[in-house]
Order: structure tokens, then sequence, then C-alpha cells
């Protein structure tokens, strides 16, 4: 049988003991309903605890998740029911970091909602004869919260728990997005709103904590932050070497429609042996700064023997993180100094994305952000030190170029926003141009690589969509590709490497394989 998972945090705020940490270690090894109980200890670190918690929660694929925090000064313990998606931090973590005013889950809902029967476990409790009450709901103010605010369903789904005859009449709860998602349980209750099984999301038990089995994964809409959990970092990253090495792989050309006012519709199919996929997505450049997303779209996923849809992942999810994600792959083979200090130009999803696997995959402990926008810079750096690492906004990216030996761009792409010619150690991941006429680094700097070092393309497609390859004049189709680093174990000369990333639709089968097995 699937384990219980029960976490508890490492001391902080100058004390010795952790309470969480001492309940959760007792219980380790005991059997609860027949589950036995994993302990685990979570860095009291913004950032770390939650990718933490993630790769436990991929180890083990645990039945029940139960997160212990302490709270000082509380007389009794608290059974937490909502956590709302802002960091507002009392004081600084293990790491030093300190955030305020920040999302725990960027660009999530604004609360989540435990998937646990609170009101049951309140009166378990104190029939024991242990005192517990359920807090008001209030804000994220140390990580232990924050963790506890990544499980979760949304507001419509916990009404229609409450409502269940309104729920059903209810064009807002038939038509939300996140009523399938296996991170918050919302499929049980879709699933269980038949006139053959009426009303039943959860079951009494002889466990009151055990949810429903969820019948419908087969057919799961994952949110943006179930989407993420699904696809932890180094995973990915080895999964990219998996779809390199698989012959069985195809991926015909994508089709890319223009649209009118500047936006682009792409599709984009791919399958192996067992997984088919689309990813259909609009990129939509004049969304930059109005707070819509500049890509947008899903990835359908089926499976090949049975023609039976599968999963439903977030377009941009899937393309923020198998992009970050193919960076990784690139850096961990070719690049001199992985461990940085790392220049990010551009503060957007692909530099959010970016902070995140390298800091997960490489261990960048130093990172300079250079962005036209200097609110979102600051947005970024702020990103940066709540995972523990140091962070600087830049104003001129080519003298901050000369301090870090691993450089990624991933801008809009509109005009040339690098142009200092590369070190001898220098790895550049320039993620931002993909169609012949974008473009951001400047010619001379290209040609510079190739004259010095490296240049290595995503795959032999970038031939016809290396913007700034093309627009230096250099011969895109004589270039190295991903391939040849897993197939022939291709290895660069001496100099400066760059690493020119266009996107491919196996990245997005390598990251639907590997949420596959996940759900």
């Amino acid at each position: 049988m699937p384990p219980i998972l029960l976490t508890g945090f490492d001391p902080f705020d100058n004390t010795t003991v952790n309470p969480s940490w001492c309940v959760a270690r007792a219980l380790a090894g005991q059997r609860i309903a027949g589950h036995q109980v994993v302990a685990a200890q979570l860095p009291t670190a913004f950032g770390q605890a939650l990718e933490h918690l993630r790769a436990l929660l991929q180890a083990h694929r645990p039945a029940l998740v139960l997160c212990l925090g302490l709270a000082a000064g509380r007389a009794a313990l608290s059974i937490e029911r909502i956590g709302i998606n802002v960091i507002d931090a009392r004081i600084p973590d293990n790491q030093g970091a300190q955030p305020v005013d920040m999302p725990v889950v960027p660009h999530g809902p604004a609360a989540y909602f435990a998937t646990l029967p609170i009101k049951a476990m309140l009166r378990a409790v104190r029939q024991s004869g242990i005192a517990a009450s359920r807090p008001r709901c209030r804000r994220a103010r140390a990580p232990s919260c924050a963790t506890r605010c990544c499980t979760g369903c949304c507001t419509c789904c916990t009404r229609a728990r409450a409502h269940p005859a309104r729920a059903a009449a209810s064009s807002t709860y038939r038509s939300c997005p996140n009523r399938a998602s296996p991170e918050c349980r919302c499929a049980t209750w879709c699933a269980a709103f038949t006139p053959r099984c009426g009303p039943q999301p959860w079951r009494a038990t002889t466990s009151p904590c055990t949810p429903e089995p969820n019948t419908d994964m087969h057919q799961a809409l994952l949110s943006p932050e179930a989407t993420a959990a699904q696809l932890p970092w180094l995973p990915l990253a080895d999964e990219i070497a998996a779809v390199l090495r698989d012959a069985s792989v195809q991926v015909p050309a994508r089709t890319v429609l223009p649209l009118a006012g500047g936006g682009t519709l792409f599709t984009m199919p791919a399958c192996d042996t067992q997984v088919a996929i689309t990813k259909l997505i609009t990129f939509t450049p004049a969304n930059t700064g109005t707070g819509r997303a500049t890509i947008q779209g899903d990835v359908v996923v089926f499976d090949v023997a049975t023609g039976t849809r599968r999963l439903i992942l977030d377009g941009p999810t899937i393309t923020a993180r198998r992009t970050a994600a193919v960076s990784l792959y690139a850096a961990q083979r070719l690049a001199r100094v992985p461990q940085g200090p790392l220049l990010i130009v551009g503060a957007g999803a692909q530099g959010l994305a970016h902070l995140h696997a390298f800091v997960a995959g490489l261990g960048v402990t130093e990172v300079l952000v250079a962005s036209r926008s200097q609110a979102s810079a600051q947005a970024l750096a702020l990103q940066a030190h709540a995972l523990g690492v140091q962070a600087h906004v830049v104003e001129d990216a080519d003298r901050a170029a000369a301090l870090c030996p691993l450089i990624v761009t991933c801008t809009p792409a509109s005009g040339v926003v690098l142009r200092s010619a590369p070190h001898p150690d220098t790895f550049l991941a320039a993620v931002g141009a993909f169609t012949p006429q974008m473009v951001e680094l400047d010619a001379a700097l290209c040609r510079a690589f190739a004259a010095n070092g490296q240049i290595l393309v995503d795959t032999a497609d970038a031939a016809h969509e290396a913007g700034d390859l093309l627009q230096a004049g250099l011969d895109v189709t004589a270039l190295p590709t991903l391939a040849s680093l897993e197939r022939t174990h291709w290895r660069p000369g001496p100099g400066p490497v760059l690493f020119k990333s266009c996107g491919w639709g196996g990245w997005d089968l390598a990251a639907a394989r590997l949420a596959l097995r996940g759900a």
C-alpha cells in the first residue's frame, strides 16, 4: 500500500528543536490503517521547502500527505483549512530570505483549500483528549505555512461539497477548469456527480482522512500548479535525454499560423510507441506588460494503443518548464563553470523558470538579473532570494556578462539585448528568438562564438527558426544538435559555448511522458 508522508521542519529563529519534526520522527515507521508512515524533514527556507516536498511526492507516491509546522505561542494543535497564496515573512528563514507580499505559487489561485475532511479530523483529535482548533484564514507567514498552501482545491469545488444540488445546476462549477485536477481532488467530486452514485465525494471509512480514489484520471485537466508539480527539474532533464535516445519518437514539423496583430498560433504534434500529444498554443507579444500571458494554450496527451485522452496539461507551464529543462540539460553537459554566477536577461516566465531550473539542477548560488522593466527585475530577484540565492539587479547586461560564466537570454526577442564578446568559459543559452525575424544576440557576438568557440542548436529545425544565427549569416545546418550530445557523445573543444534553443515538440512529449508516470 502507498505510504503516508508526514513532514516537519528543521529548527529556526534561534531555536534548537522544532516540535513539528519531533512529532513526525516519533511516528516514522508506524502503520495507520495499513499505511506505513514515512517521515521527512523539510528545510525552513522559502522555495527550497516546496521543491523538497515535490521530490518526496515523486519518490513515495503517498496516499496521504500531512505537513506539520510550528506556530509558536499556540496552546492547541491547529488544523489549517485554507492557505492564502501570499508570503509575508515575519522573520528571515534559515537562508536569510524574508520575502514580503510575494506569491507562494506564481500565477496561482488566490487561496488553496485543504483536501482533507478538516472538521472530522478536528473532532477525532478532540475526542482523543488533545486540545485542537481550526485557525481563521491567514496569510502564509513562514515556510511551514507556505508549504501547506501547495495542496488544495478551487473555491467552486469547496462550495460544491457544501451545496451539491446547487453545484449540479451551476454553470460556473461545470465550467471550472480545475474540476479534474488530481492535485485538488476535484475530479473525485465530478466523478461522484452521477445519478447512480449521488454526490458522495468523501466516504466515511476507518480512517477519517482517506479521500475517495480519483476515478477520472484518464481525462485529467491539470492546472498550472498541478502541471508543474508533475515536472520536477532533474527528472524532466533526464526525460529529455531519454527522448533524444528514443528512436521511436516522431515529431513532424510544427504548424505556424501568423495572426492579426502580430500574434502566432502554433500546433506541435509528437508521439512515440505509447504516447501521442499535440500542443496548441498562441504567442501574443502585445500582451507584454498587460497582465495577460504572452503564451497561452494546452497540451493534450493520448494513449496510442486505445486512443484514450489521458491528460490535458497547461500549455504555458509546459513551455516554461521544458524550455528551462532543455537549457539545464545542455548546461549540465557543456557549462565549464556550472555553479555560476548566472546572468538572466529577461525577467518574465522564462526567466523565472530558468532561475528555478539552474538553482535546482546546477546548484547556482548567485544570480544577476537584467530587464527592461525594473519592476520585473526586482520581482525576479525577490524570487531568487526566496530560494536562498544571492540576487542583484543590473542595468548593463553586457557589463554583467563579464562577471558571469552562465548566461541565459529569455526576452521577447524584439531587439538585441547582448553584444559583448564572450569569455572563454562562457556558456550562453539563448531561448527568446525562435523565428527568423526575432533576435536577442548581436550578429557580431554570434560570429565570435562561431570563430572562437562552439555553437550548438537544440534540433535541426533551428536551420529555419534560429533568428539570431540566421541574421548573423551563419550556416545553421552545419551546427551540431542536442542529439549529437546524447547519441554520439559529441563534446565541444575549448572556448565559449552558445546553445541556441528554438523549441521542439519532442520536449513537450518528454514532459507529457513524465507527467503520465506521476498521474
